[in-house]
C-alpha cells in the first residue's frame, strides 16, 4: 500500500513539474508582443494578424515617435521618408519593404477621343509627393497645362465619381480605385503606373518600408518577418482573412476603419490581383533597385549600415 501512495505522489509531482513547465514557455511565448506603428490603408493590412500592439498613425506622427527614446519596436513609413530618417541615425534598421504602389490613371469616360493629350483635363492628388512623381516619371511634363492637383486620393475619388466634373482623367489609389467603378460605370483604368515604371525603370515602386528598433533581438526580427510573410502569403490566398482576424480581435466598425479604410474595397482590390500592391522583400536583397528608386526623390544611393542583416 506504501509503494502504491509514493507512486501517486511521484506521479503527481511529475505532472505538476510538467504542467509548470508548459505554463511556463506559454507565458514565454505570449511576452513576445511588440509595438507596431504604420500609416493607414495599404500599409495598415500587412498587420491584420498583428493587432496586439498595432496603432496607426499619419507618417508625421510616425517620424516624431521613432526620433524619441520611447519609439515603437517596428513601423512602417514611405520608403523615401523612412530612408531619409535612417541617413540621419536614428536607432532603427530597414528590414523590409511591404506595398509596392497602388496607382492608376483613370479615365472618367469624358474624353471624347479616349487618348489622353495636352491639354486634357487631369487631375493628380499630394503634389510633389510619389504619385506625383509616378506620373511624371511616366509622362513627362507634356501633359502640365491640363494639371490640377487635389490634397489626397479621397479628394481625386471624388473627382472620379462627380457627375459635374470636367476631368477626363483622375489619378487614384487603391482602394478608391475600387469604390470609383462602383460609382462611375464609364471609368476604367487607362494605365497602370506600377507597370508603367517598371517597364522604363526596370524595377519595382518600393513605397512603404518596415523600420525595426535595434534594441530588437535579431533572432526575434528573424522571427517576426518570417511570421509576417506568412501573414501576407495567407492574405493574397483568401483575403477575406482579414474581416475574419479583424472580428476576432473584437475592432469596432469605426476603429477597423480607421486602420485599414473601407474593408470590403480592400478586399475587393486584393482579390482582383493584389491591385492594392502588398507583398514583402528583404530590404538587404534590394539595394540597388531601391537606391534607383529614391533617385525619383533626388536622392543619392543608401549607406550599407542603414540595413537589417
Amino acid at each position: 500500500m506504501k509503494k502504491l501512495v509514493y507512486l501517486l505522489v511521484a506521479l503527481l509531482v511529475l505532472v505538476g513539474c510538467s504542467s509548470d513547465k508548459t505554463n511556463q514557455e506559454n507565458i514565454v511565448e505570449e511576452e513576445k508582443h511588440y509595438s507596431i506603428l504604420c500609416p493607414s490603408g495599404a500599409p495598415a493590412m500587412v498587420f491584420y494578424n498583428k493587432l496586439d500592439g498595432f496603432d496607426v498613425a499619419d507618417a508625421g506622427a510616425i517620424k516624431t515617435q521613432v526620433l524619441s527614446e520611447d519609439g515603437p519596436d517596428f513601423c512602417a513609413l514611405p520608403t523615401n521618408v523612412a530612408i531619409t530618417l535612417l541617413e540621419k541615425g536614428i536607432d532603427y534598421k530597414l528590414v523590409m519593404f511591404i506595398t509596392y504602389g497602388n496607382f492608376f490613371v483613370c479615365a472618367t469616360g469624358k474624353d471624347d477621343d479616349a487618348n489622353m493629350d495636352a491639354g486634357d483635363k487631369i487631375v493628380l492628388f499630394s503634389e510633389g509627393s510619389l504619385p506625383d512623381l509616378l506620373f511624371h516619371y511616366v509622362y513627362g511634363d507634356g501633359f502640365n497645362e491640363g494639371i490640377t492637383y487635389v490634397n489626397d486620393a479621397s479628394d481625386a475619388l471624388r473627382e472620379l465619381v462627380s457627375e459635374t466634373s470636367e476631368a477626363e482623367y483622375v489619378l487614384l489609389a487603391e482602394p478608391s480605385l475600387t469604390i470609383a467603378f462602383s460609382k462611375n460605370k464609364d471609368a476604367y483604368v487607362y494605365e497602370n503606373l506600377q507597370q508603367a515604371y517598371k517597364d522604363l525603370s526596370l524595377t519595382k515602386i518600393f513605397q512603404a518600408s518596415l523600420l525595426v528598433k535595434n534594441s530588437v533581438e535579431h533572432d526575434d526580427v528573424v522571427e517576426f518577418v518570417e511570421s509576417l510573410k506568412g501573414d501576407i502569403d495567407a492574405l493574397l490566398e483568401n483575403p477575406d482573412i482579414m474581416k475574419t482576424k479583424i472580428e476576432e480581435a473584437g475592432l469596432s466598425d469605426e476603429l477597423a476603419q480607421a486602420m485599414f479604410g473601407n474593408i470590403d474595397a480592400d478586399i475587393a482590390a486584393l482579390s482582383n490581383n493584389n491591385t492594392v500592391g502588398i507583398g514583402y522583400n528583404n530590404a538587404v536583397e534590394d539595394k540597388s533597385a531601391i537606391d534607383k528608386f529614391i533617385s525619383l526623390f533626388g536622392m543619392g544611393e543608401t549607406s550599407e549600415e542603414i540595413y537589417f542583416q
